[in-house]
């Protein structure tokens, strides 16, 4: 393992010398303090991530949050998180990871793939399971990739066994309901009156539940989702941009390709499609 320092975040990285797992790999460990404001802006990132505040508090992709609890990092969605300006101080630890078994790791742990906000009632611990993940001596007669594997599963033990205490069991029948409905229908035109309508309740009542459950508003998970089904298309299929934005009930491959680069770092729908080519073929 060994240990960088990344001065634009005012953190220390530690990162494995290999990775030879394939169902789970940790990538990266780290941790940080930072000075409020500060906004991350967009990210994309085609990696799982972990991140636990400590202290302060901010907004994640428009849902307010504050320590201590773990904001969920999932591939292809887009993310963004901004620290208060009147919040005193931000302090935070993140684990980076991927694989193929991850989702289903993070499922069984309670770590629902579809909710982004976790309270954490367990910090303390948490904190003393990082302190061993940054101390280079814990390295000194270990496997640092085992090592820190054995890390990262005492962290979804930990959540497992407070999960019942901590996360609801299960989402609201309506959201269930909607969210039916749009990995349905989202070719075709959604708005919130419309899902409103679809389990009657009024449009302020039924956001509001949607929130609650899946940590973002209900038109910006189908816009997210619309964009998880684009980028399948353009690593598998050889259909046009032009084809795809239609096939995902976007408006045009103009806009398409507009809302794609925002939520993508700029990458552009072609780009994306050769860089993903490229690696398959790798």
């Amino acid at each position: 393992m060994y240990k960088v320092f990344f001065k634009p975040l005012n953190a220390d990285i530690y990162y494995p010398h290999k990775t030879r797992n394939k169902s789970i790999r940790i990538l990266e460990v780290g941790k940080n303090q930072l000075s409020p404001p500060y906004d991350s802006e967009l990210m994309h990132r085609d990696i799982f991530v972990l991140q636990y505040v400590i202290s302060g508090k901010g907004m994640y992709n428009d849902i307010p949050f504050e320590a201590p609890c773990i904001l969920l990092m999932i591939p292809d969605m887009p993310q963004r998180y901004t620290i208060n300006e009147n919040c005193d101080d931000f302090r935070q630890l993140w684990i980076k990871f991927d694989g193929t078994e991850t989702r289903a790791f993070l499922e069984n742990s309670g770590f629902s793939v579809e909710n982004k906000i976790f309270p954490c009632a367990y910090i303390d611990k948490v904190i003393s399971i990082f302190d061993n993940l940054t101390n280079l001596q814990s390295y000194m007669d270990n496997d640092d990739e085992l090592y820190m594997l054995s890390g990262f599963f005492n962290l979804l033990a930990l959540h497992s066994a407070t999960k019942q205490q901590n996360i609801p069991k299960k989402i609201s029948p309506y959201t269930q309901q909607i969210l039916n409905y749009i990995h349905e229908n989202y070719a075709s035109y959604i708005d919130e009156p419309l899902l409103a309508q679809l389990v009657h309740l009024s449009v302020n009542y039924m956001h509001k539940i949607f929130v609650r459950d899946m940590r973002l508003p209900p038109i910006h998970y189908v816009t997210h989702y619309r964009l998880r089904c684009a980028k399948k298309l353009l690593k598998e299929s050889n259909m046009t941009v032009t084809k795809i934005a239609e096939a995902v009930g976007l408006s045009s491959g103009n806009y398409f390709c507009r809302l794609f680069s925002k939520y993508n770092d700029g990458i552009s729908p072609s780009k994306y499609r050769k860089k993903n080519t490229k690696m398959q073929k790798e």
